[in-house]
């Protein structure tokens, strides 16, 4: 209820595996929930997309996955929001610059989350005018 701040009480329905169902009685709070912006739940982030007729938990398989992303060595030069936003955008769709990368706090990678598609390539290494940047990649979180 919090996070996506709904005007009406939240049912929330467990339907295994790691699967909820948020039912709404409201369109406009199906539509923030929706197509608002990305959501994190304690540093996780949260995928939510429209029922699907027919929607088995037990056999569900994902097509994209959300990961964090380490641009080790950085320079601090490049560490601005839109060229950090550029970067994440290149590697997959960017969720979220990490609060410590976004304020120039961490000086050793800047930290980039992204969310990629299953099945592909991914990409280790990107290249950023002069510099060559090796691209680190820590853990996969799946909600």
């Amino acid at each position: 209820m919090e996070l996506w701040k709904s005007s009406e009480p939240l049912v929330l329905i467990d339907l295994g595996h790691g699967f909820f169902t948020a039912k709404f009685s409201k369109e406009e709070n199906k539509i923030k929930a929706l197509h608002g912006r990305p959501w994190f739940i304690v540093g996780h982030f949260l995928s939510v997309v429209a029922w699907e007729p027919n929607f088995a938990p037990s056999i569900q398989t994902m097509s994209h996955s959300v990961i964090w992303a380490r641009l080790p060595q950085l320079p601090t030069e490049l560490y601005d929001h839109l060229i950090l936003e550029k970067i994440g955008n290149h590697l997959g769709s960017l969720l979220k610059i990490d609060s410590c990368t976004s304020s120039t706090l961490q000086g050793r990678y800047a930290r980039l989350c992204v969310q990629i598609p299953l099945g592909y390539p991914i990409k280790k290494t990107i290249a950023i005018g002069e510099y060559i940047e090796i691209v680190e990649y820590k853990g996969n979180i799946v909600l």
